[in-house]
C-alpha cells in the first residue's frame, strides 16, 4: 500500500505533470524480505546483515540474481538467507567465471561463429538460443522468476557438459575442429553476456568486455536484445538421452567398483540411438572402446567388465598421466606451459614409461619423452602398482 500511494502513484502524477504521459506501463510489486528466521528485518533486533558487507562479500550480482529467482518478485514473502546467496556466487558466477577462464587460455583471437557441425557445439548452441527464448518469453510476460532460472541450468550445461566434454577439442592436432570449439564458445559467451544483463549486469559487463570486437557497440547494455527463435529441438532432447545413457552406464561401473579412468571394451544400449557422433560421446563418457545398440535387451545398459591385460595397461597409463597433471597443477603450470620430465623407479617402472614416454609427453605437454635418472629427488607419485619419483622443469 505505501509502495502504491507513496511511489507508484507520485511517479504517475509526476510524469503526467512534466511530460503529459506516464513514466510506466506496468510495475512489478516485490513482497517482503524477512530476516532468515521469518521476522520482519528491524534495525533495533539487527536481524539481517550489513547490506554492503553483504555486496561486498558475494557481489552485487549474486545478490541480485538470488532475488529476481526468488518469489519475491511474485509478491509474496522471502526469507533472506547469506547461504542462498553463496550459492548463488559459487554454482553461477564462479562457474561461468571459470567457463571464460578455460575459454581465455585458448583464444586465439578467432572470430565468433555458430556454424559448427560439430555435435556438442550444435547442441549448446541449440541450448543457447532455446534459453534466450525462454528468458524472452518471460520477460515479456513480467515473470522475473520464470525468466532468472534458465540461466541457472545453461551455465550447468555449459560448464558440466559441454566444457567438460570439449576440453581435449581446444587442445587438439585437429586445426579445422579446435577452431570450431574456440568459435563456437566465444559466440556462446557473447550472446549469453545479453542473456544475463538483466540479471547479472556486472558480470555480464565483464565477459562482453572480454569477447567484443571492435565494431561492436561498446557495452552489453547497449546492445539489442537478441532474437532467439528456430533451434533445433532434435538434438537438445538427442542430447538428453545421450545424458540419460552415460549416467546409467556410469552407475553399472559404480557399482563394479571399476574407476571411470579404466577403459572397458564395450557397452551395448537398448536406446536406439543412431547418430554416431552421439554414439562416440558416449563411448568417450564412459570411457569404453565401442558402444553398440541392441533393442532386445532386458536391461537398459550392460557393460563389458572384462578387463584384459591391454585394458588394465591402458588404464594404468591414464592413472600415471592424471598424477602427472596433478604435480603440473600444484607447481601452477599453465596448459600450455611446456616441461621436462626426470623419473626415477623399479624396472616396471622403467619399462612402463619408456614404453609409453611419446604418450605421457603429449599427454602431459613435456617439451620430449621423460628422461631416466636414478638420482631424481621430486614428487612421489602412484598410478596403479607403479610408484615413481618426478621432477618436472619449465621450459
Amino acid at each position: 500500500r505505501d509502495r502504491t500511494r507513496g511511489w507508484f502513484y507520485t511517479l504517475l502524477v509526476l510524469g503526467v505533470a512534466l511530460f503529459d504521459k506516464s513514466p510506466y506501463k506496468n510495475v512489478i510489486v516485490n513482497g517482503l524480505i524477512l530476516a532468515e528466521d521469518g521476522k520482519k528485518m528491524s534495525k533495533s533486533l539487527k536481524n539481517y546483515p550489513d547490506l554492503m558487507e553483504t555486496v561486498d562479500r558475494y557481489s552485487a550480482d549474486a545478490l541480485r540474481y538470488f532475488f529476481m529467482s526468488s518469489p519475491a518478485v511474485k509478491g509474496e514473502e522471502v526469507r533472506f538467507s547469506e547461504r542462498s546467496v553463496d550459492e548463488v556466487l559459487k554454482k553461477l558466477l564462479m562457474r561461468l567465471n571459470n567457463v571464460y577462464s578455460f575459454y581465455a587460455l585458448y583464444a586465439d583471437n578467432l572470430p565468433a561463429h555458430n556454424k559448427s557441425s560439430n555435435v556438442l557445439d550444435r547442441w549448446i548452441l541449440a541450448r543457447l538460443t532455446q534459453t534466450g527464448d525462454t528468458i524472452t518469453r518471460a520477460l515479456g510476460a513480467f515473470l522475473l522468476d520464470k525468466a532468472a532460472r534458465p540461466i541457472d541450468e545453461f551455465i550447468e550445461d555449459l560448464s558440466v557438459w559441454y566444457v567438460r566434454r570439449s576440453r581435449d577439442r581446444f587442445k587438439s592436432d585437429d586445426a579445422a575442429d579446435r577452431s570450431a570449439a574456440i568459435a563456437t564458445m566465444r559466440y556462446v559467451l557473447f550472446e549469453f553476456s545479453v542473456l544475463i544483463a538483466p540479471f547479472m549486469p556486472f558480470m555480464a559487463e565483464d565477459i562482453y568486455q572480454k569477447v567484443k570486437t571492435e565494431k561492436d557497440v561498446e557495452s552489453v547494455h547497449l546492445r539489442d536484445w537478441p532474437v532467439c527463435e528456430n533451434y533445433d529441438a532434435d538434438i537438445i532432447s538427442a542430447m538428453s538421452v545421450a545424458r540419460k545413457v552415460v549416467e546409467n552406464s556410469l552407475a553399472l561401473r559404480a557399482k563394479a567398483g571399476i574407476k571411470v579412468r579404466q577403459p572397458l571394451a564395450q557397452l551395448t544400449i537398448k536406446t536406439d540411438i543412431k547418430d554416431q557422433d552421439l554414439l562416440s560421446v558416449i563411448a568417450d563418457e564412459v570411457n569404453v572402446k565401442k558402444v553398440l545398440v541392441d533393442r532386445n535387451l532386458t536391461e537398459e545398459a550392460v557393460l563389458d567388465l572384462i578387463l584384459t591385460p591391454e585394458l588394465m595397461e591402458e588404464g594404468k597409463l591414464r592413472e600415471l598421466t592424471r598424477a602427472i597433471q596433478e604435480v603440473r597443477k600444484e607447481m601452477k603450470f599453465n596448459p600450455q606451459d611446456k616441461a621436462s620430465m626426470e623419473f626415477s623407479g623399479n624396472d616396471d617402472v622403467v619399462s612402463f614409461v619408456k614404453k609409453y614416454g611419446d604418450e605421457l609427453a603429449k599427454k602431459t605437454n613435456l617439451g620430449s619423452t621423460p628422461v631416466l635418472n636414478v638420482d631424481t629427488v621430486g614428487q612421489s607419485i602412484v598410478a596403479e602398482d607403479l610408484t615413481l619419483t618426478i621432477r618436472l622443469v619449465k621450459i
